[in-house]
C-alpha cells in the first residue's frame, strides 16, 4: 500500500470514529418514526430558545414563546424516553438559524409533518396515542402563534 493511500485511509477511519453518528444507520420501524419526530422537535426547541434571547420581540411574544417552550421541553423528554425504551439513539441536531414567531411557526409545521408521517405508520398503539396528543398541542400552539402574528 502506498503511503498516501494509507494516510487517506487512516484519515477516513479517524473521521468515522470522530463522528460515530455518521457511521450509524438510521433507526427503523417505530424507533425510526419517533426519531424523526424527536429530531424535528429538538430543532424546534433550538429555535424557541434562540427566540427567547431575541431582544426585538415584544413582551407578549416572549410570554407566548415561554409557555410554548414548557410544552416543547415536555415533548422532547417524552420522545427521548420513547427512544430509550426502543433502544434507539436520541437526536441532538444543531439549532437551526432563525428566531421569532415566524421561525417557530415554520418549525412547528415541520414537527406536525413528522408527527403525521409517524401516525400513519406507527405500530405501537401507545406511541400513536402519544404522538397524536402532541400533534394536537402543536396545532394549538400554531394557532396561537398565527393569531399573535396577525395582531
Amino acid at each position: 500500500m502506498r503511503r498516501r493511500t494509507f494516510i487517506a485511509a487512516g484519515a477516513a477511519s479517524a473521521a468515522a470514529l470522530a463522528a460515530p453518528r455518521l457511521a450509524v444507520a438510521a433507526p427503523k420501524g417505530d424507533a425510526g418514526l419517533i426519531y424523526a419526530v424527536a429530531d424535528a422537535e429538538w430543532k424546534l426547541l433550538g429555535v424557541v430558545d434562540a427566540s427567547l434571547g431575541d431582544s426585538s420581540l415584544s413582551p407578549d411574544h416572549v410570554r407566548l414563546i415561554s409557555r410554548i417552550r414548557e410544552h416543547e421541553v415536555d415533548h422532547s423528554a417524552a420522545l427521548d424516553t420513547f427512544l430509550e425504551a426502543l433502544g434507539s439513539e436520541k437526536p441532538r441536531p444543531a439549532a437551526p438559524p432563525g428566531s421569532g414567531l415566524g421561525a417557530i411557526a415554520g418549525h412547528k409545521r415541520a414537527v406536525l409533518a413528522a408527527q403525521r408521517a409517524a401516525a400513519r405508520e406507527l405500530i405501537d398503539a401507545k406511541l400513536l396515542q402519544s404522538i397524536a396528543t402532541m400533534a394536537g398541542c402543536e396545532g394549538q400552539h400554531l394557532v396561537a402563534i398565527e393569531r399573535a402574528l396577525e395582531a
